[in-house]
């Protein structure tokens, strides 16, 4: 007798769990987050830049009402080109003979990883 008590209540115990995992997920999905789908920058053409220029990019995340807009930013050669957490770009000339390049600014959106990125024509020196 003592065995079917547990069972049941084992048994009871796994669908009261079962019910709030249910309840639970209903919440979650109900709960009005908007993920992000995409993100674009205000600069599409290739930006050419001398030493010590500087310019700004916007990033617009899409759709306008996503939950969470954030977003990081980088620079594939931070030595000649560094990004802030604004979106403001400024060439660095490193010194020395450099060769012209060219260099890519990228945002990355901190929900879903979309990407979307600038190109910086950097100037050489030889």
């Amino acid at each position: 007798m003592k065995q079917k008590k547990l069972v049941s209540v084992v048994g009871a115990l796994g669908l009261m769990l079962s019910a709030v995992l249910v309840v639970g997920g209903c919440r979650s999905a109900g709960s009005g987050v908007v993920h992000v789908t995409s993100v674009s920058l205000n600069i599409t053409d290739t930006v050419v830049l001398n030493d010590g220029d500087n310019f700004q990019l916007v990033a617009t995340v899409f759709p306008e009402n996503a939950t969470n807009k954030e977003v990081t930013w980088e620079s594939t050669n931070p030595t000649r080109l560094t990004v802030d957490a604004t979106g403001k770009v400024t060439y660095h000339y490193p010194g020395g003979s450099v060769y012209a390049e060219n260099i890519y600014i990228i945002v990355k959106t901190v929900d879903g990883g979309k990407t979307s990125v600038c190109e910086v024509s950097a100037p050489g020196h030889l």
